[in-house]
């Protein structure tokens, strides 16, 4: 599948650079693609990534009690659903992506008034963290976009009710709700400044190990992370290495791209000040958190999400517009290669 997948993402460059010319061949095209991930996400051989193995195991011992513990209980709800038709893992690895491929091709729709730039940064690297292999977040992560569509538009409560199915497909989900109190008003310069010291105030809090742990007694949570806190004192979880993640790097340097330029960009996208603030929520948890990577991580990716988004807008920062487009492909390509080459996320 890491073959189709390449040669699938090699075809959506050449398709960014012709997406103006397409006509009336663009939505079928974007649909076909989108069916084509499906299959590629649903249908992969179970062992070439870390996940499959253990959602195989999760899948055909669902109504073991301590695997309940361990998942939602939709999780649960749909695997005893599946298993009295098929006992094939790949069965719910297509309920899963038959959910969450459409809605995440669908807000790239609804945020961008191109297709193929966005879809050529999901595919360098959320689908393959989120589809190929943690499908309860991508569900979580799918709905969590959705519901920005509608935070933009000032309908909180439809974006509750949104951030509701994403909890229900991933219990980590809890923590976008407070996202629901930031607006999306053109950014001030009191804004612009906060979000800016983001990146060196992670950087101090990174180097002076400052653990927030210490400081959450939430029920449950709190636990949660205690545990999480005593594996990584067993050396179980690795340090994060800010300076060594390219992802990261990009992620900042977009981020800076896109403030600075706040005032150009937001002329094309309205929703550009949210966009901003989430990117900076999930910038700001990959360092708060940076003692405990595991929280870190999933906490970063989660917000994330955003990025699908939020890294093609710089299409509008650069003159000519090839400029731009190859700029996008080039951190395309080395997020992708990151993945499949360096972190072999998927085999």
């Amino acid at each position: 599948m890491v073959a189709v997948l390449l040669v699938l993402f090699s075809l959506t460059i050449i398709l960014v650079y012709l997406e103006e010319y397409l006509g009336k061949w663009k939505w079928p095209i974007y649909i076909i693609v989108g069916i084509a991930l499906i299959y590629i996400a649903s249908f992969k051989v179970i062992g070439n990534d870390d996940d499959s193995s253990s959602y195989e195991l999760m899948f055909l011992n669902y109504d073991d009690p301590i695997i309940n513990l361990t998942v939602e209980a939709s999780f649960t709800l749909i695997a005893r659903i599946l298993n009295t038709f098929t006992s094939d893992v790949h069965s719910i690895f297509f309920f899963y992506a038959i959910i969450a491929i459409p809605l995440k091709l669908y807000s790239i729709h609804r945020f961008s008034e191109y297709l193929f730039l966005p879809l050529l940064v999901y595919m360098s690297h959320f689908f393959i963290l989120h589809d190929m292999i943690e499908i309860r977040a991508s569900v979580a992560a799918a709905f969590f976009i959705i519901s920005v569509i509608y935070m933009c538009e000032k309908r909180k409560k439809v974006a509750f009710c949104i951030l509701l199915l994403s909890f229900f497909f991933h219990y980590s989900a809890l923590v976008l709700f407070p996202l629901l109190v930031l607006s999306n008003k053109p950014l001030s310069n009191k804004w612009k400044i906060c979000l800016a010291m983001i990146v060196p105030i992670g950087y101090v809090l990174y180097y002076t190990h400052f653990d927030p742990l210490t400081t959450i007694s939430i029920p449950y949570i709190g636990d949660k992370l205690e545990i999480y806190q005593n594996l990584k004192e067993y050396g179980k979880f690795d340090e994060i290495l800010v300076f060594k993640n390219p992802i990261l790097l990009i992620k900042i340097a977009v981020f800076y791209l896109l403030l600075y330029f706040h005032d150009t960009v937001i002329q094309h996208n309205k929703n550009l000040p949210l966009i901003l603030k989430i990117m900076g929520a999930s910038i700001g948890s990959f360092f708060f958190f940076s003692d405990l990577p595991v929280l870190s991580g999933r906490l970063y990716e989660l917000y994330g999400a955003i990025d699908i988004i939020s890294i093609p807008l710089i299409f509008y920062i650069f003159k000519p517009r090839w400029i731009s487009r190859t700029i996008i492909i080039g951190l395309s390509v080395i997020m992708i290669y990151m993945d499949v080459f360096v972190y072999s996320l998927i085999r």
